[in-house]
């Protein structure tokens, strides 16, 4: 998973003079913290995977509203999936199921379930 991959402790910065200034603006976001780098850093870390879920989640959405709804094949789920490599329904079947991964992740729980069933033709 990209997002759980983000940690802002991995941040570079382009002018070591801005060091000083980021740093502090990090720890800032935790005052008072027995560490507050650390702390900053795991608010920073939360605020740009947070970000980057809503970014995913709204352009999963999209490439979802583009998707020309499938007619589903008589049987597609009845025989071996290489059987319908090929076939459209297959293909946007794994697309709302994926979808529907990334949704339950974000934890809209409800929308991911609508995904699953449209993928299993429910």
């Amino acid at each position: 998973n990209i997002v759980a991959a983000i940690d802002a402790r991995d941040a570079q910065i382009s002018k070591v003079e801005d060091r000083g200034y980021i740093l502090s603006r990090i720890e800032s976001l935790a005052p008072g913290a027995a560490d507050a780098e650390a702390e900053g850093l795991s608010l920073v870390t939360a605020r740009v995977s947070e970000a980057l879920r809503g970014w995913l989640v709204a352009s999963a959405r999209e490439v979802l509203a583009s998707v020309v709804p499938a007619e589903p094949s008589v049987g597609c789920w009845a025989t071996s999936c290489r059987r319908h490599q090929n076939d459209r329904c297959f293909w946007r079947s794994i697309l709302l199921n994926q979808v529907g991964v990334l949704l339950q992740s974000a934890g809209d729980l409800d929308a991911a379930e609508a995904l699953y069933r449209e993928s299993l033709g429910n």
